[in-house]
C-alpha cells in the first residue's frame, strides 16, 4: 500500500479532526485534537502520527512519549480515555492493518522509542 508516516503538527489539526469525525470507521471525539488539546500544551510530549497513502490521510495515531523503565516509550495517549489507531473505512483488511502497524513500529523505532504501550 506504500504508507507515509509523519508526526502530527498543529497545521494538520482541522484535517485530523475532519478525518476522525467524518472519514474514519472507528474514530470518536476522544481521538480529535479538539478534545486532546484541552490539556495544557506542555503536559505531554506529543508523538502523534498522520498516515497517508499518497496525499490522502488514511489513519491517525494519537500518542505521546513517556519514559518507562528508563526507556523512551510510545503510549497510546495518556490524555485520552482509550487509544489505538484510527483508520479510514477503506483500511479494513488484516493485511492493511498489519502493514499499518508494522510501518508505525518501524517509524517509532527509527525515532529511538524502545517500548510500546
Amino acid at each position: 500500500m506504500s504508507l507515509k508516516f509523519s508526526f502530527y503538527c498543529c497545521e494538520n489539526e482541522k484535517e485530523w479532526d475532519y478525518f476522525v469525525e467524518n472519514k474514519s470507521m472507528n474514530g470518536t471525539f476522544l481521538q480529535t485534537r479538539k478534545f486532546i488539546n484541552y490539556h495544557p500544551q506542555k503536559r505531554f510530549k506529543d508523538c502523534s502520527l498522520c498516515v497517508r497513502k499518497g496525499n490522502e490521510l488514511v489513519a491517525v495515531i494519537l500518542a505521546c512519549e513517556i519514559e518507562d523503565d528508563g526507556k523512551r516509550t510510545f503510549f497510546a495517549h495518556k490524555g485520552s480515555t482509550f487509544g489505538g489507531i484510527t483508520v479510514a473505512e477503506n483500511i479494513y483488511t488484516a493485511t492493511l492493518i498489519n502493514e499499518l502497524v508494522e510501518g508505525m513500529c518501524i517509524f517509532y523505532m527509527k525515532m529511538d522509542l524502545k517500548k510500546f504501550i
